[in-house]
């Protein structure tokens, strides 16, 4: 499996939080209940776990409550992302006397891992608390804001333990006539395709978290950014948005060095090259959605930088450096429905992106193309997610990957005990690497607010993709999670 196509354990997007249909966004946006509360609704199509609800509009607490935290957090940020959050946290308290009903939720999480082949760490206690606000405005905007706090005990060798604060999200949407504008720290999700989607560029990922975790919306970083969103009355909308500063993706928010799903190994000392926070490296892009014939479709468009590095030897040999290639992507995708199956579709053009040249010395860049079809059922309470996938790549070079790659996507779930009991199996595997990644859990609900989940997962490969490295990082994981 190519790094081009790390990003395959993402969840489903079909709009911009939830994956809903055109139709059905168009429905919520009449509803008089409805605009702005997206995350409340219940998508039309949801393969994996269950929805995440708000508490009643009502809730008896201070609809500020959550703010203290998330200004506290911005001192963890670059300056000119503290700016950004600020305008955005001023912005929604001068409208606050328009009237306003919020939610407010969270969760805890921790969780056992354990490592049996992994030279370096054997096990490892990962924890997690979250905490959401989101506030609405009458019926003209909402304001969301999340942080979460991650920790790390482990028995790694070096850099064995860690506590981050982060930001999950700090935005504004604005609801005027014909037109949404959402700017803050946020997460968008572009695609069709519930777990491999090739135009899903403009958040970066965490690479352990799309591993370890059976949501894999939970691997999404967020990014500043600023969002124009005009619809028309033909259920058709139009996303303009510009991402201000480029933030990268990682292989493990907690000391990725160290992390049993970093796939590398370098003699030298690792240093990023990030791009710097001027004008012209502003990231910017746009979709085009709309609804005919009974199938909903899009087009997109991104020019930005690759959010996961390639590295080259310094010339002076005693450092290697991670760059980030800049390139354009245009892509295209559709859904249907046909006897009960839904049909999806989505292709990607990449530019100037960067692939490992063979014997890891350098890079090489080139141009890859990626189409995939997708393949969804619903079976009573039985979910069955087929997809494949199959990226061409241009280079002038002989790489690591495959440049002609088939890749193989199979996620079963199941449900019952009244939905207080899931199984579920991902399995992907690339044809032409003969490598694979299978992940099978089961989650039960202890109480109303408390689940635990047993999972276990294996990587197989004797190639040089990012699954074959990882074949020595199999994992057995105990997760306890508490919301509220």
């Amino acid at each position: 499996m190519s790094l081009s196509i790390n990003k395959a354990f993402t969840c489903s997007s079909e709009s911009l939080y939830e994956g809903i249909t055109r139709t059905e966004a168009r429905k919520r946006r009449e509803c008089p209940s409805g605009r702005g509360s997206e995350l409340q609704q219940k998508p039309l199509i949801r393969l994996k776990g269950t929805t995440l609800r708000s508490p009643p509009l009502d809730t008896p607490a201070h609809p500020l409550y959550n703010i203290p935290y998330m200004v506290y957090l911005m001192r963890y940020l670059p300056k000119a992302h503290r700016v950004l959050c600020m305008a955005v946290v001023v912005a929604a308290l001068a409208i606050t006397a328009a009237g306003t009903s919020h939610a407010f939720r969270g969760s805890f999480e921790s969780g056992v891992s354990l490592y049996p082949d992994k030279e370096g760490v054997s096990s490892e206690l990962r924890s997690r608390l979250k905490l959401e606000e989101k506030i609405v405005f009458s019926r003209t905007a909402t304001f969301l804001a999340g942080c979460r706090f991650d920790g790390l005990y482990s028995d790694r060798e070096e850099q064995a333990n860690k506590v981050i604060p982060r930001l999950e999200n700090l935005s504004l949407t604005l609801y005027l006539p014909h037109v949404d504008i959402t700017m803050g720290y946020c997460t968008v999700y572009w695609g069709k395709l519930d777990q491999l989607p090739p135009v899903d560029v403009v958040n970066p990922l965490n690479m352990t978290s799309m591993f370890l975790k059976a949501e894999r919306s939970a691997a999404k970083l967020p990014v500043p950014l600023l969002m124009v969103s005009p619809y028309f009355q033909d259920e058709s909308r139009l996303d303009l948005l510009v991402v201000p500063y480029f933030k990268s993706s990682t292989w493990d928010e907690l000391n990725e060095s160290t992390s049993p799903f970093w796939p590398f190994s370098f003699n030298q000392p690792l240093e990023k090259r990030l791009p710097s926070h001027t004008v012209r490296n502003v990231e910017y892009g746009g979709r085009f959605s709309a609804a005919s014939a009974g199938m909903d479709w899009s087009i997109y468009y991104f020019d930005g930088y690759q959010d996961l590095p390639v590295y080259r030897p310094d010339p002076g040999g005693n450092k290697v450096w991670a760059e980030y290639p800049r390139g354009d992507m245009f892509g295209f995708d559709c859904e249907l429905t046909l006897g009960g199956w839904v049909v999806r579709g989505e292709s990607a053009y990449q530019s100037n992106r960067g692939y490992m040249a063979k014997g890891m010395n350098g890079y090489v860049l080139g141009k890859s193309f990626t189409s995939g079809v997708g393949l969804f059922k619903r079976f009573r309470d039985n979910y069955l997610d087929f997809t494949f996938l199959r990226t061409s790549i241009d280079v002038e070079r002989e790489i690591e990957e495959e440049t002609d790659e088939i890749s193989i996507l199979t996620n079963l779930e199941s449900r019952f005990s009244y939905e207080t009991k899931i199984t579920r199996l991902f399995f992907i595997y690339n044809v032409r690497a003969k490598s694979f990644f299978v992940r099978s859990s089961y989650s039960c609900n202890l109480t109303e607010n408390t689940w635990i989940e047993l999972a276990i997962g294996n990587f197989g490969g004797s190639a040089a993709d990012a699954v074959s490295r990882l074949n020595k990082s199999d994992f057995f994981s105990v997760e306890y999670q508490y919301d509220f």
